[in-house]
């Protein structure tokens, strides 16, 4: 029997995260940070971490089962490489198309499409309350969402990042600075403010204000397939689909972002 209601964030491209309150925070472009962890029951976590790969792998831990999800689709399961579908007495791996989803039968689900570079975490509404971490706490309180590990609470985006950090000491690299500059501040602008936006049907329902602050910021993300940069708008623009798809919106990514994404 499925829960009447459940609790969704996602991660996009390894840098923007949508917290389970529905708030977009950029991550820094490099070091490895947990994402959400079982603070009742200690059953899960799930953790961005650096290995081989130009973008960082998504790790989530069920009881003793730790899988690794790749940017290039690749799935180990306790350091090895598997073929999916695979089981065992904690957790399920199975593939759909691109989509491949990690579950277990306490009510988390963990999808990722590699190909258009998001993950989805879901927990069923009756972990309500038990996980934290950059993903924020699954409560529906949007005042604990800069939640410390220690439990405490912080008005600084910072200072929140920071704590999740797993190595404290590790120093991030800025995000490459994108050349044409220009272009994407207006792309910024046309795609979360215009009324002729491909996303403007969302606007009522997702505010886009928080999209296109970040959007502004023009930076690049560098695309583990291609040997060109990525706009900060394409993905942001994923970001925001994801979510309106959450509220029932159903949207495309624009065509300004065919060169870049395989939605086209």
């Amino acid at each position: 029997m499925d829960s009447p209601v459940n609790y969704q964030a996602f991660l996009v491209a390894d840098v923007y995260l949508v917290t389970f309150d529905g708030h977009l925070f950029k991550l820094p472009a490099s070091c490895d940070f947990i994402l959400a962890v079982d603070v009742i029951n200690h059953t899960f976590s799930i953790a961005l971490k650096t290995v081989r790969f130009k973008r960082r792998s998504l790790e989530v831990q069920m009881q003793n089962t730790v899988m690794a999800i790749h940017p290039n689709g690749e799935v180990e399961v306790n350091c090895h490489v598997m073929n999916i579908p695979y089981t065992n007495h904690e957790v399920a791996i199975r593939k759909d198309g691109n989509i491949i989803e990690v579950s277990n039968e306490r009510g988390l689900r963990v999808s990722c499409d590699p190909h258009l570079e998001v993950c989805s975490v879901i927990l069923d509404g009756w972990l309500h309350g038990v996980s934290t971490g950059l993903l924020g706490t699954n409560d529906n309180e949007a005042a604990n969402e800069l939640l410390l590990p220690d439990g405490s609470h912080t008005h600084s985006v910072l200072q929140f990042t920071h704590s999740w950090q797993v190595d404290l000491e590790c120093a991030s690299r800025k995000a490459e600075i994108c050349q044409n500059g220009t272009a994407n501040s207006l792309s910024c602008e046309f795609l979360f403010l215009s009324t002729n936006s491909p996303l403007s049907p969302c606007f009522r329902v997702v505010d886009p204000v928080q999209f296109i602050l970040k959007c502004e910021e023009l930076e690049c993300i560098r695309d583990e397939h291609a040997d060109v940069s990525k706009p900060a708008f394409c993905t942001l623009a994923s970001a925001y689909i994801h979510l309106c798809h959450r509220n029932y919106v159903p949207l495309e990514l624009p065509v300004q972002c065919g060169q870049y994404s395989p939605f086209s």
